[in-house]
């Protein structure tokens, strides 16, 4: 039932081509230690200074998700700004480990600061604009990485707050909307 199940969420997934029209597609190897490759895709303007960096994070939206991001990368190009967005862990076959533990939000969050790092340069700051889980991921790194000190603004599309989040869902007064809307990811044992 489980194996089913796993497999009715995969047919349903968006299945994004590996890399859009007006971007590139290249691959990051962030930590120097460790052999995660990730697939990414970057749009960058044609200025000669940058207005600043995008940064574009995924949640769990099947094949290629960056590719989700790229109408809204040429946009920004357009009008100045670097763009990345890349597969994350889990998403990118280089970046793929088989251990539970290597998915740890911790790790994930790290993963966010590793891979601007890699593309616009160390300790670069960026607006960053994330997608479903991506999101939660990002809020995580507001509280356990350097989310409040690099990011210029952030945009969370989907969900909000983890707390505001789950309030809705099991607090004193959840919303029956929010529980309703949120049943595509049920808990299994």
């Amino acid at each position: 039932m489980l194996a089913a199940a796993i497999a009715a969420l995969a047919a349903a997934a968006s299945n994004y081509p590996a890399c859009v029209d007006g971007v590139s597609c290249l691959q990051l190897k962030p930590y120097p230690d460790q052999e995660l490759v990730f697939d990414c895709a970057v749009a960058n303007t044609t200025n000669a200074t940058a207005l600043g960096n995008v940064f574009f994070i995924h949640g769990n939206d099947g094949p290629h998700a960056k590719g989700m991001w790229g109408p809204m990368m040429v946009a920004l190009a357009g009008r100045g700004y670097d763009t990345l967005a890349c597969d994350n862990r889990g998403f990118s076959p280089g970046a793929s480990p088989n251990t539970s533990a290597a998915y740890n939000y911790d790790l994930l969050a790290k993963d966010i600061f590793a891979l601007v790092d890699a593309h616009f340069g160390a300790g670069s700051r960026f607006h960053h604009v994330a997608h479903d889980q991506g999101a939660r991921v990002s809020w995580h790194s507001m509280k356990v990485a350097a989310g409040r000190t690099r990011f210029i603004t952030f945009t969370s599309l989907s969900i909000p707050h983890t707390d505001a989040f789950s309030d809705a869902l099991f607090g004193p007064n959840p919303d029956p909307k929010q529980q309703e809307h949120f049943s595509y990811a049920e808990i299994m044992d």
